[in-house]
């Protein structure tokens, strides 16, 4: 079975296809409430360039990264942006960005690499910065089509920003996805506390 980065890189035309039409607009809004207009924004695991499209259209200052090569490539055709190539957990810029967006991109890490992968996105956040953060919701692990998910109740994830003394959580809420899954996603902005 390949491993999960492996997939997206095999799967990457499709898969940007099938998520660059998904509607994120009501998320994205709640988002940018808390950015200011023309900010940084930070567009992590970004995948099709969807958000990363829309943000730039805008008017903010869009860095878009993933850590497939295939992946940024789509994402590069499809939106006209650079897209770097970089894992997150590789992440280490500082004090950079005046928001993060973190869609379904941490879905695949465990409980260790999650709390590190939050701690870095933290780190590059500009005092007063905002970070979204989408997940599936469950407690379970599930391995399908060559990728381990991992799934998080809202209590956990809530823990997990509320350990880093940096943030503090100011907005969650949970909105499901139409068939054919019907997938529960959780979704949260926390913001970094001034220094």
């Amino acid at each position: 079975m390949a491993a999960t980065p492996d997939w997206y890189s095999a799967h990457a035309a499709a898969f940007c296809a099938r998520t660059f039409v998904i509607d994120m607009e009501d998320a994205r809004t709640r988002f940018l409430r808390h950015v200011p207009a023309g900010g940084r924004i930070l567009d992590v695991g970004c995948g099709s360039g969807r958000d990363s499209k829309r943000f730039a259209e805008l008017g903010y200052a869009v860095d878009a990264r993933d850590r497939s090569r295939e992946i940024a490539d789509e994402a590069a055709r499809r939106t006209g942006l650079a897209v770097r190539v970089e894992d997150v957990l590789e992440l280490d810029d500082r004090d950079a960005f005046d928001g993060i967006w973190a869609c379904a991109m941490l879905i695949h890490l465990d409980d260790a690499k999650f709390d590190e992968a939050v701690r870095r996105l933290a780190r590059a956040l500009r005092p007063g910065g905002a970070i979204y953060i989408s997940l599936k919701e469950s407690e379970r692990v599930d391995v399908a089509d060559g990728r381990t998910f991992r799934f998080r109740s809202p209590e956990e994830v809530s823990r997990s920003i509320r350990a880093i003394e940096m943030l503090r959580l100011v907005e969650e809420w949970s909105w499901q996805d139409g068939p054919p899954k019907e997938t529960r996603w959780i979704n949260a902005i926390a913001r970094r506390l001034a220094d």
